[in-house]
């Protein structure tokens, strides 16, 4: 009998001792850094606001860490099933948004994950969080999104609500699963959304900009008015008179043109690439310039360039889940876009300039594809690009610019534009909000910034600039994820700026140019295609 009791003890402790050193694994991942409290800014009177809980990363086999899902389930989104689902409801509605971060990372295995889930789920445990908004006051109305994990919501989501009064606010859940509806975490919801009005959720799955606006339409958030197919017409069919103002850009054409064939390939009139290194500070602290950062950009430097003739610059931001090279490579491995531009230029379509490839990425490569800092960098680039970029690359690069002092740089802005496709469009909205000193001309492509066409109208004012200031070329394809959110900005900027924003297809009757491209996606043809046409127009007066 004592031996049996001593075997049964030896098991019960081995047991405990298991549970133990797996606790400590499952639960000690690394610690998450450098998130803010701070939400991500929608519509300038939003009483809204998203907040979302994804884990971050790819486990082997290019599996959604979030749900199992491949990341592609939502048709045309980047990223996880809950992030794409997030951006899309935040993009039609312009609410604020906030992603729910664990204070560590899960572990990377798909089971370690999981793992550490189900002991969560099981025990009903409130993981740490990383960082969190100081209070939801200013919110009526809160979307929670996540995926479904063992049959429920991930209790991350039970450590964010539960740290709020949430009494007379309306919470709108909605969730991510290949096979489980949402209704297997409403019990859940409704426990840690004490006092709110928690409304039935809705789960997203293969789904499309369309299927979320109907769902919306369903619960009243968005009415036939607010979602109707806006049409820019009269874009490129502005008259070209009074040419009595001179500029140096060419005529918006009335359809994009595509890329001819055979640009592709390489050209017999060869421009290079060329690396530049740089130094510049940490973006969150950059004020503080506590932690000094070495960066690398590539450089197009066409073909015959001559320091002694002055080149106009443009800088072009690449994507989400992208570098700076990422667009046209490298000296080594150029990329196909690299030869448009060659050829372009030896056809005489494109003049001769410099095109400047950086990159947002901050204390790691794999900062861009974090879709939440990647927003809160685009955001903080300005302090680098006027700083530290734009002085590394006009000090070496024969420029307009007669010196790099702010001076010098502000004289010349009239021979710089910037650019970018998806998370390099929002680059370039937070460029032209803090950088008009610096820039004429920008270039946003598929991603949208504010709906509230007033609030755009004012960042131009704010920084002593008005409407004969600057041209802006977007452009985006019908088949876009992005498409209705990116052309309702465009189209709230026309109709409702106090006359800031005017279409024309020429600097002399305007400042605002939309063309689209049917049936075209989110993609690095799309994004080619774009750039090419604008740059096309930018400095190409005939």
């Amino acid at each position: 009998m004592k031996t049996r009791k001593k075997i049964t003890i030896g098991v019960i402790v081995a047991f405990l001792a298991v549970v133990m050193v797996g606790s400590i694994y499952l639960f000690t991942g690394a610690k998450i850094k450098n998130v803010s409290n701070d939400v991500i800014k929608g519509d300038e009177e939003t009483k809204s606001l998203v907040v979302y809980f994804t884990r971050q990363g790819v486990i082997p086999g290019d599996v959604d860490a979030v749900s199992s899902a491949t990341q592609s389930s939502n048709k045309g989104m980047e990223g996880s099933d809950t992030e794409g689902a997030a951006r899309m409801i935040q993009s039609l509605i312009g609410a604020d948004m906030y992603q729910i971060y664990t204070a560590h990372y899960y572990r990377r295995s798909f089971v370690g994950t999981a793992a550490t889930a189900w002991i969560e789920e099981l025990l009903n445990l409130r993981p740490e969080l990383a960082a969190k908004p100081d209070n939801l006051d200013d919110y009526d109305t809160i979307y929670v999104g996540y995926p479904i994990w063992w049959f429920n919501a991930p209790m991350a989501i039970g450590s964010f609500l539960e740290s709020y009064d949430l009494s007379g606010k309306t919470i709108i859940p909605f969730c991510t699963s290949q096979d489980n509806d949402i209704s297997v975490s409403m019990d859940y919801i409704k426990a840690v959304a004490s006092g709110a009005n928690v409304l039935d959720g809705y789960r997203i799955h293969a789904a499309d900009v369309d299927d979320v606006k109907e769902w919306l339409q369903r619960i009243g958030v968005l009415n036939e008015n607010n979602t109707k197919d806006l049409n820019a017409e009269g874009n490129s069919k502005m008259e070209t008179e009074n040419l009595d103002k001179r500029y140096g850009s060419g005529i918006v054409p009335d359809e994009l043109e595509y890329i001819p064939d055979g640009y592709e390939a390489p050209a017999d009139q060869q421009g290079n690439l060329q690396k530049i290194t740089y130094n510049t500070w940490e973006s969150f602290t950059y004020d503080q310039k506590s932690q000094k950062l070495t960066k690398e950009a590539w450089v197009y430097v066409p073909y015959g360039y001559d320091e002694n003739k002055k080149y106009n610059v443009f800088y072009l931001s690449h994507g989400g889940w992208s570098n700076e090279t990422t667009i046209m490579g490298t000296d080594k491995d150029p990329h196909s876009f690299k030869n448009v531009l060659d050829h372009a230029i030896e056809d005489g379509k494109i003049k001769p300039l410099i095109i400047v490839l950086p990159t947002y990425n901050n204390t790691s490569k794999e900062d861009s594809g974090d879709y939440s800092l990647a927003i809160q960098l685009t955001n903080q680039f300005h302090n680098e690009i006027v700083n530290d970029l734009i002085p590394a690359v006009e000090s070496k690069y024969s420029t307009y610019a007669e010196s790099v002092t702010k001076e010098g740089l502000e004289a010349s802005r009239d021979h710089r534009g910037f650019g970018g496709f998806s998370m390099g469009s929002v680059n370039t909205w937070n460029t032209f909000r803090y950088c008009m000193d610096y820039f004429r001309y920008f270039m946003p492509m598929s991603g949208s910034y504010s709906t509230d066409g007033q609030y755009m109208a004012d960042l131009v004012r704010q920084q002593g600039y008005g409407s004969d200031d600057f041209f802006i070329f977007a452009a985006s394809g019908t088949s876009d994820f992005a498409y209705h959110a990116f052309k309702a900005q465009i189209m709230a900027m026309a109709q409702d700026s106090d006359g800031m924003f005017k279409f024309a297809n020429n600097e002399t009757d305007g400042n605002l140019s939309f063309l689209e491209r049917e049936g075209y996606e989110h993609d690095q043809k799309a994004c080619d295609e774009y750039t090419y046409n604008g740059l096309r127009f930018f400095w190409n007066e005939q």
